[in-house]
């Protein structure tokens, strides 16, 4: 397997180095004060759990597919991706290369489980929405 330019094997998976801005509740969480990595681990392809560790905030975020309502990769050409959780936290990289991108996607992409649809290349534009189940018409 080969790395993107600009990323960073570990054991545990790939590490993104990019600019990552959290905010939950309508505010931005700061970032951890002295905080040596900033950016995104992508989990192994193998690896059960979470596909994506957020690093450099205080709080333990982690984000695997299932957990996504939105994700909004309209940008990635400039380097940016947005992510929106369930619960409405929003995730935005910048500052990042396109191929660092493409390696998120395709990690949310090829999880089995989960409400995203698969079809979309990452390199498109792609915009998927969990869709929520219809309430049943009222019998007459």
């Amino acid at each position: 397997r080969v790395s993107p330019p600009g990323a960073i094997e570990w054991a545990m998976g790939t590490l993104v180095r990019c600019g990552v801005m959290v905010e939950v509740g309508g505010k931005q969480i700061p970032t951890e004060k002295g905080a040596k990595m900033l950016g995104v681990e992508v989990s192994a392809p193998g690896s059960t759990g979470a596909a994506l560790r957020i690093l450099g905030f205080r709080r333990e975020l982690r984000l695997a597919r299932r957990d996504l309502r939105q994700v909004v990769a309209s940008r990635l050409a400039e380097g940016r991706l947005a992510l929106v959780a369930l619960d409405g936290m929003k995730v935005i990289l910048t500052k990042a290369q396109p191929s660092q991108l493409d390696l998120i996607l395709s990690r949310l992409q090829g999880e089995a489980s989960g409400g995203l649809k698969k079809a979309a290349p990452a390199a498109s534009i792609v915009e998927e929405k969990r869709l929520r189940p219809t309430q049943p018409a009222a019998p007459p």
